[in-house]
């Protein structure tokens, strides 16, 4: 698994590496793994424990390679949606148990996750919630609270997944849940799958919560080296070009109203941000022109940026 992550990161250009909630087949019996068992069992584990170990040992093999190639892309599992319901587990870990729903995947499948998050061998988590506030068992408004928390406490990211044939107002609520619960270290959401989303759907999102676009958050744990300015940046009508050493980054556009160019804010959110560009040009929108904004273009990569304009 680790050499076929490395092939992809090695010849792909991608931003990260995301895995599901596969790990043990649902109703393993101990034939299936008897000889491995007593054959690379060195700790003397019982079988629950040594399947689950073996799971956060690739986990952490894979995270290991990652950031031996390419250490600026993310790794990221999305598991089943309820973790650590029992006391016992949680107790393992120091952390509240799940306040609704029951974990099926740590015997069942043998998946742990916050044996990953504890371990630091996962950037971000991205837990099943496929359910809709108020659910009679698994509530997303109790699970993704718990889960925001629970990554937070290990200094690593959340990301709710939510399914996408919900209506807007459910999930514009979860949208809403997810943000107040930012102290807790929420830091978005997915969507399964997007290309399911009604396009009614997908603009009703734009017109609500999504209306402005955003970096996603650094990840302050992540090595990446200290990036310089970009140069020559240059406005030909709406055309933005620049010019940059590094292939290997992209490049957030922003433009600040000429009005507003001492505003304390403009590089601290979102509000003055227009997109990401990976080649070295943008088009900016009519509605922007260098006689009317100061233009900025940034270096984005996860851990550091630094913005040049004109």
């Amino acid at each position: 698994i680790s050499d076929v992550v490395a092939d992809i990161i090695t010849n792909y250009d991608v931003d990260g590496i995301v895995f599901d909630d596969y790990f043990y087949v649902q109703g393993i019996t101990d034939d299936m793994d008897e000889e491995q068992y007593q054959l690379y069992n060195p700790e003397g584990l019982s079988r629950k424990d040594w399947r689950r170990n073996n799971v956060n040992h690739m986990v952490r093999d894979v995270q290991t390679r990652i950031n031996t190639i390419k250490p600026y892309i993310t790794f990221g599992i999305s598991p089943a949606g309820v973790a650590a319901s029992s006391l016992v587990v949680a107790a393992k870990y120091g952390v509240d148990p799940a306040p609704v729903g029951s974990d099926w995947q740590y015997d069942g499948i043998y998946s742990d996750p916050l044996a990953w998050l504890k371990d630091g061998s996962i950037d971000y988590i991205s837990p099943q919630l496929y359910w809709a506030i108020g659910h009679a068992t698994n509530d997303f408004s109790k699970l993704s609270p718990w889960w925001a928390k629970i990554a937070n406490h290990f200094g690593r990211h959340f990301y709710s997944s939510n399914t996408s044939t919900f209506s807007i107002t459910e999930l514009n609520n979860e949208i809403a849940i997810n943000r107040n619960a930012d102290q807790n270290g929420t830091t978005g959401s997915v969507y399964f799958r997007t290309n399911n989303l009604a396009q009614a759907t997908i603009n009703g999102l734009k017109a609500s919560s999504y209306q402005f676009p955003a970096l996603r958050a650094a990840y302050g744990w992540k090595v990446a080296p200290e990036q310089s300015l970009v140069e020559n940046l240059a406005v030909a009508g709406q055309n933005l070009t620049w010019t940059y050493d590094n292939e290997s980054v992209r490049y957030s556009i922003y433009a600040v109203p000429k009005a507003n160019r001492n505003d304390a804010g403009v590089f601290a959110g979102s509000k003055y941000l227009l997109g990401i560009s990976y080649p070295k040009n943008y088009t900016l929108p009519q509605s922007v022109s260098a006689l009317t904004h100061d233009i900025a273009v940034a270096v984005a990569c996860p851990v550091v940026a630094k913005h040049s304009d004109r």
